[in-house]
């Protein structure tokens, strides 16, 4: 934007860092800036968009522009194939609880009081092969206990070969180990 302040790409790049940064109000401004320029681009109107959703919706949830994770596929199929939620899906509750947030995600304060779906939040935000709020040893299966890793046997050090050089040799072979590093080091 410094070099060429009329190029509405610059303007695209820093409304995305700004976006990412959490920034929302600094990066209306600038794609608002940079469709000033160019009116007519599509990438700047689309961030624009996405952005003015992204602050009219909480976490980031919901909207059009916004991301609703609950309602995502593979979280569902995540949560099933996880030993430590699978169980919970065929509770009616749970259920209800899943349906609730597929339609509303910004009440997942409401939720945390519920342990059903404290757990299933837990597989989400902990990742789904575990972590999070299941790290203790009541809530893991056989199947989900990880395998411990045998340790590695250090090899034994081999014995330092005997040095049969003469002093000179032995002084050359340091210059050269001297001049190799100061070569890697581009150190001319």
């Amino acid at each position: 934007i410094n070099l060429k302040s009329d190029w509405p790409k610059g303007y695209s790049r820093k409304g995305a860092a700004l976006e990412l940064l959490g920034r929302h109000d600094e990066a209306l401004k600038t794609y608002e800036q940079g469709l000033q320029f160019d009116p007519n681009n599509q990438l700047l109107k689309d961030a624009l968009k996405n952005c003015k959703d992204n602050l009219e919706t909480p976490l980031g949830f919901g909207g059009s522009g916004g991301m609703n994770p609950f309602a995502d596929p593979k979280f569902l199929a995540n949560l099933a194939m996880n030993p430590k939620t699978r169980g919970l899906l065929s509770d009616p509750e749970v259920q209800n609880l899943l349906k609730d947030l597929q339609k509303n995600p910004n009440d997942i304060a409401k939720l945390l009081n519920n342990p059903k779906a404290s757990q299933l939040l837990g597989a989400m935000f902990g990742g789904m092969g575990g972590g999070g709020m299941f790290d203790n040893e009541e809530m893991q299966t056989e199947e989900s206990r990880p395998t411990p890793v045998p340790e590695e046997k250090k090899p034994e050090p081999k014995p330092e070969p005997k040095d049969d050089r003469t002093p000179e040799q032995r002084e050359a072979a340091t210059e050269k180990d001297l001049g190799n590093e100061a070569y890697k080091k581009k150190d001319f």
